[in-house]
């Protein structure tokens, strides 16, 4: 009997320390992996949040994977770089051409100039007057384009200058516009924008944008450009304000997010894939 409890508890003795034994080895590796992982987590982050990683960097890593995904990373920052849309703007004016590329270069757009023209219908209507000259300068560049009709429409002045007022700028000026507003006490005006975007063989798609305002009654501020000394917005004309705070409230702001929003929406990488 004695000799039976020997042999039992030699056997659980061999048995607990076996046990413990392959607890401590469980530990031991559960340990070394944690730590393993760890140092290899804190050494990824490191390498992948450096900004400067271009392709001909050299990086001497052990641990396999980690240049791979530095790797993918950089290729991601190189291809959200080759999304930007580039789409030809047709217009001599260079103002247009600089707001145009501040609002839709935060959407993945940016425009190129090109002063070809194209011929204006003698039409009231701003909307076939956009229609018209995108699809006449997309048919001649052979490109996708877009063209910017833009109008003052003063109410007491019956809607003068309208679909005139580049002509009536360059010939008769703020300061004449203020002279023929003289007397006047309403002075409510609508400032609109027509963007007209086609591809060649294919009808023109038009985005409009439009803001209320009033005719100042003597010209105020130095920047912007044409109508925007007199042209009065929340108590300040587009001549008063920023060109951030401009590009916030204006119509061709207006007009151009709504064609920004629709070629984002399909996800445009190339122009393709456009559908109507």
């Amino acid at each position: 009997m004695q000799e039976r409890q020997s042999r039992c508890c030699i056997r659980n003795s061999g048995w607990i320390k076996g046990h413990r034994i392959y607890d401590r080895y469980w530990q031991f590796t559960f340990i070394f992996k944690a730590n393993s992982f760890y140092r290899f987590w804190d050494r990824l982050r490191f390498i992948c949040s450096v900004d400067e990683i271009s392709d001909n960097a050299d990086i001497d890593e052990t641990e396999s994977g980690i240049q791979g995904i530095c790797k993918k990373n950089t290729c991601t920052k190189q291809s959200e770089k080759q999304i930007m849309r580039k789409i030809i703007f047709v217009t001599g004016n260079a103002h247009k051409i600089k707001e145009a590329g501040d609002i839709l270069s935060l959407r993945g757009i940016t425009v190129e100039q090109n002063n070809c023209g194209y011929p204006e219908l003698q039409e009231d209507d701003l909307e076939k007057i956009a229609a018209y000259g995108a699809e006449w300068a997309a048919n001649r560049l052979g490109s996708e384009v877009i063209v910017d009709d833009s109008g003052l429409f003063i109410r007491a002045l019956g809607g003068f200058p309208g679909p005139y007022s580049a002509y009536v700028f360059d010939t008769l000026g703020n300061e004449r516009i203020l002279k023929l507003m003289k007397g006047e006490t309403d002075r409510k005006a609508v400032f609109r924008c027509v963007i007209g975007y086609c591809r060649p063989g294919e009808k023109a798609r038009l985005f409009t944008g439009e803001v209320d305002g009033e005719i100042s009654l003597v010209g105020m501020g130095e920047a912007g450009f044409g109508y925007d000394p007199i042209f009065v917005v929340d108590g300040r004309t587009f001549g008063e304000m920023r060109d951030d705070e401009k590009n916030k409230l204006s119509h061709r702001s207006r007009a151009l997010l709504k064609l920004a929003k629709w070629l984002n929406e399909r996800r445009l990488c190339s122009p393709e894939k456009i559908s109507h």
